[in-house]
């Protein structure tokens, strides 16, 4: 994060300057777009999907297209080349975002648990620690369990926790309660 905020506060301005100036004077197209291509394959996958750099990026890009598509004399094939960096660019930003979003779709059911388990596990964490500070009991109640969740005594109350949400058990039903109300009603 921070080194893309160097690189967006003192390389960008400068490199984009230099690419205008270039670009000013009846450049070589494919050098233009051999600079562009090596430039952006120094940059690690992490750091070109940061949105400040792909808004970079993608400024340069327009800046290589307008500079085409001017209708000056430009040498043969550039606006052409220019324009398939361009969509090229823009399809494979495309892709990276669907794939992202097929991951995001295709996590396993036991990836989904295991994530679900590590909030649960750091949230009970919190539990037993707040339970310790006010010296309170909190302890799992043996071979009791609701909706296939442990239920657990803490202080007076029974509680069981699900998806970060603490719910203790009332006359009726279970109540979803704040960690510091759980603790002023168990005393």
């Amino acid at each position: 994060q921070s080194l893309t905020s160097l690189f967006e506060k003192h390389f960008f301005h400068k490199w984009i300057q230099v690419l205008c100036t270039w670009l000013n004077n009846n450049p070589d197209y494919d050098q233009v777009t051999k600079w562009y291509l090596g430039w952006k394959s120094q940059f690690p996958e992490e750091m070109l999907n940061e949105p400040a750099v792909k808004d970079q990026f993608n400024r340069a890009l327009e800046i290589m297209n307008r500079a085409v598509g001017g209708g000056g004399v430009i040498q043969p094939g550039a606006r052409e080349n220019v324009a398939y960096l361009t969509s090229t660019e823009r399809r494979r930003e495309f892709e990276a975002q669907a794939a992202a979003e097929k991951r995001r779709e295709e996590r396993t059911p036991m990836e989904a648990a295991r994530t679900a388990v590590n909030v649960s596990m750091n949230f009970k964490d919190l539990i037993q620690a707040k339970a310790e500070e006010n010296n309170l009991v909190f302890r799992p109640i043996p071979n009791k369990w609701h909706e296939a969740k442990a239920v657990y005594q803490f202080g007076t109350k029974t509680i069981y926790i699900d998806r970060g949400v603490v719910f203790v058990q009332g006359e009726k039903t279970w109540v979803p309660v704040s960690l510091q109300n759980l603790i002023d009603m168990a005393r």
